[in-house]
């Protein structure tokens, strides 16, 4: 029998007789990315498993309202969990470019620089309409 090159894995292996059109082989991970590719495909093209599969996550949820609150305050490793970990990054950059101004301006500790806006007329784009 011929062998196959797996879609996944890259590695070649022998497909089973029964299934012609076998294009993943049968590593665990080969197949959880085949199911994996089947769903999405079936959420994109089938709007009636896509609103199934709404319902069904919804019951789940109306069925155990408590989860990720219990799931949270079990586990001890998303105590410290930042779901916006760049908002803290922000803040931490919009500070030290404050700081660099200040430094840059020779202002007092504390104090702080705002620059003056530009209007248009200064910036050279004014049109003026006739």
């Amino acid at each position: 029998m011929p062998t196959k090159i797996c879609a996944c894995c890259g590695q070649s292996f022998t497909p089973r007789p029964q299934v012609r059109d076998q294009v993943f082989c049968s590593a665990p991970a080969c197949q959880r990315e085949r199911r994996l590719r089947w769903q999405r495909d079936k959420m994109q093209s089938d709007p009636d498993y896509r609103d199934n599969q709404s319902r069904s996550q919804r019951a789940w949820l109306d069925r155990h309202p408590d989860y990720w609150r219990m799931y949270r305050s079990q586990s001890e490793s998303l105590v410290d969990f930042d779901p916006f970990p760049g908002a803290r990054d922000a803040e931490r950059n919009r500070r030290k470019r404050e700081n660099q101004a200040q430094n840059r301006l020779g202002g007092a500790e504390g104090e702080v620089h705002r620059f003056p806006k530009e209007s248009a007329e200064t910036r050279g784009d004014a049109h003026e309409w006739a």
